[in-house]
């Protein structure tokens, strides 16, 4: 599959990325993404509000990083507790069904 090129403008300067084309929605939401926050950062200074920028959405990435984690655990510990209660539930004699 070919891949499409994908050209944007960032704080004045363009940019030509490559992308699969099953991707290129998602990019195109995250370059979006990122416009906004630069729009909503209050530096003068181009080089400083692309670094903020970086930052916090790093920050947010790994926040919910470590939420899915957390939701993942959740779920696996519950499937385990549901499996060892039906093994439990398969054990008993059929009267006790």
């Amino acid at each position: 599959m070919a891949r499409n090129v994908l050209k944007i403008e960032l704080l004045g300067h363009p940019f030509s990325i490559p992308v699969e084309p099953e991707d290129e929605a998602r990019l195109i939401e995250a370059v979006t993404l990122v416009e906004k926050r630069l729009g909503e950062a209050k530096s003068r200074s181009n080089e400083v509000k692309a670094l903020s920028v970086a930052i916090n959405l790093a920050y947010d990435y790994l926040l919910l990083l470590e939420k899915s984690r957390h939701t993942a655990r959740q779920v696996d510990r519950a499937l385990e507790d549901a499996m060892q209660q039906l093994a439990m539930d398969l054990d008993l004699p059929d009267g006790e069904k």
